[in-house]
Parts: C-alpha cells; structure tokens; sequence
C-alpha cells in the first residue's frame, strides 16, 4: 500500500496531524505507518492528501508540533539521530548527529519523549532487566535522567526536571529527585512545559484532569456540557464537549484560570489533537453536512467528503431522548431510518459513520433519526441510569419516539438500523412499533449468551453487567425467546472474527429465526468487531449499503456474502 492515495474516510480517520508548515499539515497513518501533507491552497489530482516518502529512513520517529521527523539508530555506545524538516515541499535532510548512549547490553532504545523546550527532546531508553532503570538522554547537553520501571513509562519531562509516568495500571506518577510527589488514575494524553492533561476513563463517563508537580485540577464545566475529549498547549486548553440538547462544541480555557468558553460550534463531532506544548492544537470536524476538515485558529484544510449545503442536521430532544434528525432541505422523504449506536456506554451524535453512509440514504429517499436511547454515555446521568435493570422500558420509549415522528413525518416506510448492542435493542423496539426492517451489523442477538460468556473471563465486565442488568437475562431460554419475539424481518451483518461478539452466537440466533419461519437474512463478512484494516472496512460499508439498497432501489452489489 506504499505511496497509495488516501482514499477514504476510514483511512482519513488513522490519520494524525504531527507538524504544521507555513502552507502545508503533515499528518501521520497509523493505519500504513506512513506520512502525508495537505495543503490549504489546490488538491492533488488524487485527493487532499499528498504521499511523502519517508525513504531513506530506516527508523523514523515523529513528535506532534516538532519540525522535523527522526531517523534514530542504536548501537554500541552511540545513538545516531538524523533530522529530515518538514518544508512545503515535503522532507529535507538537515544534519546527523551522534550521541554517547548506554550500554546495548543494558538498555535498549524506545522511542523520543518531548522536552519542554521548543525543539528539544530526550532520547528514552528502556531496561533490558526488570526491575531497573529508564534512562533519558537530553539531547541538547548530553545530561541524563533516570526512572524507575516500577512507576511506568516516562512520557514527559516538565520544565522543573520533574517526569510524568504512565503505568500498565492505567496510573500516572510525577517523579522528581528520586521521590514521587504526585500520583493517581488515568492515561496521559498530551503535555505542555509544566503541566499535563490526564483522561480517566470510565463506562460511566470520561473524566480529564490537569496535573503539575503542584497538584491536580478536574477538567469541569456546566451547564449540562459533558467533556469528551481535551488537549492543551502551554497557552490553551481545549475541550470537546457534548450537551443532549445543544449538541456539540469545542471550548478552550487559559491554563492558569481553567474557565471555559465556548469557541468553536457546528461542524459534527470534533477529535482534538496537540502539536505539543509550543504549537496551538488541530481540530478535526466530521460530519454529515460539514463534511471532513482540519482547523488551526487560521487555517482550514478540507478533507476526503466536502460540504453539503443541501443537506439539514438537528439536535432535538423526542420523548425525553437526545436525537439528531438528518434530513435534505427540499426533498420529501418517505421512509425514516432509525439508527441505535452501539454500547449500551456510548453515544452518537452528528458524524461520518459507516463510511458516509448516511449521506448515501439520505439521496435515496430516507430521513435519519439517530436515537440516543436510554443507557447512553455522556449526555446525562439520569438518561444513562434509568435504563439499568429496566432496558424493556428503555425499548418502549424509542418505539413511542419512533411511532410519534412517523405519524408527523407521514413515512410510508420505518427500518431500524443497530450496530452491536443497538442491534439487540433494535429487537426489542420491533416488538412495540412496526417496523419495515431491521439491519443488525456487529449485532448482540441474544444477550444471554453475551452476558454469559463475558462474565465467565472479565471481572470488570461482571461488574459492570450486575450494575445494569442485575440478575435479569440468565436464563438461556429467554435469550432465545427474545430472538423469535421479534415479528419484523431482519438483515443480520457478522464479521467472521468478531472479537466481541461471538459470530457463532449470532449464526446460531439467525438458523433459530429461520427455522421459525421467521424471515432473516445472514451476510458473513471479513473482519474484527469494528473494521482494523482498510480493505474489511470497505467491503463491510459496501455490504451495509448493499443491505440498504436491495430494499429501497433493488440495486445489487458485489461485496459481501448472503448466507440462508
């Protein structure tokens, strides 16, 4: 795949933004391990996003908001580092430098940290014996600081010589002279010269913090607005929040006051992303209408799906329920799609999902309700909780949403579209309200069986299924019985190494509808639970809007594989 266009929104979201030029942002593929730029002025003939080779470099390293990428080469006694800057041309080779290194029978280079200077960093080397010592090498002055393995991996080093760790626990520490001074919960995410953003993560709800070797403060605002995301720099703190009737917004705080206000509105989801603690972070917008783009306070670069100035998002609130109605602004639709996201611990508001795949139904003739059904994550407690132990209460109420906008909107047609556990709750709404169709990807079928098999293996997730389903579906039986309740055909998408979800689950859920006369169809496709490489990801949307089609315009397609 080498030097291959970028030629989707799958590919578009592995991309990391790690260098901006006077013209032009680099971003880095964690999907292919390779590096591209694109530029606010012109497209390439081949899309927004222009390969730049990273040849000749053997081992080459990035740091987000640094000018230039590194060719770093251990051996005995000496580390070789080579600089290629980012210009708007791509990559020039600038100098090559040696430095003194420990013993290569002892310590084994890792990676480069950041150093709160502007284009400094420390060399991070790792024991080869544990328990022992991680070194890191300043680049700029040889001087060398060391780490215990027992309190993690260095990740950053403040402007006071202090370090921040992160553990395989899931624990941070800040280390200094020999001493930690500060330790507690949570993965860091970016840092700036002398102080940290952490993210604590929970099914309940993310929480971030700001760490300095003086103390800690939670990330916080109010007014109903949940933070799902933050970065910082030394000048700025961002965050991407959510509100179950405003929607989505990008806000940003002064470090020193950490008093947030809103900044950026509209556009879809936001991802944040730092360019380290010199640079103002990059905004990436997704959504169905905005399209894709990337955003500094100055500049604007567009990305794989353009503006659609034809097209009409809204957040609204049915039956209590944040929603999102997608809709075009002058066309009638006829048939109303009702999309459940997975989870239950998720949300989904205004977004490039599926491939664009939205996009696609709405031209056909489909309006698009994005359900956030109770049991959703971030968008209020009371709507998370009280569907625990209750979620057949938690199915009526979508039905009553369903059935109340179908009646408004006159639609000749109601499909429900489920990803994972929405598909199981799409089973159960069926019961409530007509519906046309139903599309289950990924799906949870019986939930018996997948409480059961992931209690047996994971604690956390036993207690996490005691909070919210109790001591209700245990019985075997009643899993299957919810499978044959369902009166309303049903369309069922497994990938064949879903990690998740056990495919031979769902099979066996499918033949039990079969052979009850119900009418379901069973497509295998390639793949883990969500799509980890570029070519599962596009016969898996191919076959979704195959599914799609075979019931609104009779095309057929090519991808994917009917099975019964």
């Amino acid at each position: 795949m080498a030097g291959m266009a970028i030629t989707s929104i799958f590919e578009e979201d592995s991309l990391v933004p790690i260098a901006l030029t006077s013209d032009a942002l680099y971003l880095f593929s964690r999907l292919r391990g390779e590096l591209f730029r694109t530029t606010s002025t012109g497209e390439p003939a081949d899309g927004p996003y222009e390969h730049v080779s990273l040849a000749p470099l053997t081992s080459p390293f990035s740091l987000p908001g640094h000018g230039a990428t590194y060719d770093i080469a251990q051996s005995r006694g000496v580390t070789a580092v080579s600089e290629y800057v980012y210009s708007d041309r791509g990559l020039i080779f600038t100098r090559k430098r040696w430095h003194r290194s420990p013993s290569i029978e002892h310590h084994r280079f890792l990676a480069p940290i950041p150093s709160p200077t502007k284009s400094g960093m420390y060399l991070l080397y790792s024991p080869i014996s544990v328990p022992g010592q991680y070194l890191l090498l300043d680049v700029s002055n040889g001087n060398t600081l060391e780490t215990p393995s027992a309190i993690g991996i260095p990740r950053f080093v403040f402007s006071d010589g202090s370090i921040l760790t992160e553990s395989a626990r899931e624990r941070w520490s800040i280390y200094d002279a020999g001493l930690v001074v500060l330790s507690g919960k949570g993965a860091p995410v970016c840092a700036a010269s002398d102080f940290a953003i952490v993210r604590q993560a929970s099914k309940e709800g993310d929480g971030f913090v700001l760490v300095r070797h003086s103390g800690q403060v939670p990330l916080h605002m109010g007014g109903g607005w949940v933070i799902v995301s933050a970065v910082a720099s030394n000048s700025v703190v961002l965050a991407y929040a959510v509100h179950p009737i405003l929607g989505q917004r990008v806000f940003r705080a002064n470090p020193d006051t950490m008093t947030f206000t809103p900044w950026l509105s509209g556009g879809g989801t936001s991802e944040l992303f730092s360019l380290g603690a010199h640079s103002t972070p990059i905004i990436r917008c997704t959504g169905v209408a905005s399209g894709s783009r990337w955003r500094t306070p100055d500049v604007e670069y567009t990305g794989i799906f353009a503006p659609r100035e034809d097209l009409e998002i809204r957040n609204v609130m049915v039956e209590g329920m944040p929603c999102v109605t997608l809709r075009h602004r002058t066309e009638t639709a006829t048939r109303l799609v009702v999309s459940l996201h997975g989870g239950p611990d998720s949300h989904e508001l205004d977004d490039l999902r599926y491939g664009g795949m939205y996009r696609d139904l709405l031209d056909v003739g489909c309006e698009i309700l994005i359900v956030n059904y109770p049991g959703s994550k971030s968008l209020g407690r009371g709507l998370q909780r009280v569907a625990w132990n209750n979620w057949e209460s938690s199915a009526r109420r979508v039905a009553r949403a369903v059935a109340r906008l179908t009646s408004d909107r006159h639609h000749v047609q109601v499909w429900l579209f489920g990803t994972s556990f929405g598909a199981w709750m799409a089973l159960q709404i069926a019961c409530h309200v007509a519906i046309d169709q139903i599309i289950a990807l990924s799906p949870v079928l019986n939930v018996v069986e997948h409480l059961d098999r992931h209690r047996d293996t994971d604690q956390d997730f036993r207690i996490w299924a005691e909070r919210r389903f109790g001591d209700h579906y245990r019985d075997r039986g009643e899993g299957q019985n919810q499978v044959l309740a369902c009166p309303s055909p049903v369309c069922v998408l497994v990938p064949d190494s879903d990690e998740i979800v056990s495919p031979d689950s769902t099979i066996a859920s499918v033949r039990l509808a079969q052979d009850a006369g119900r009418r379901w169809d069973l497509w295998m496709l390639p793949g883990t639970h969500y799509p980890r490489r570029a070519g599962d990801a596009t016969i898996r949307w191919a076959a979704l809007r195959r599914a799609f089609d075979v019931r609104t315009r009779g095309a057929q397609g090519d991808q994917g594989h009917p099975r019964g």
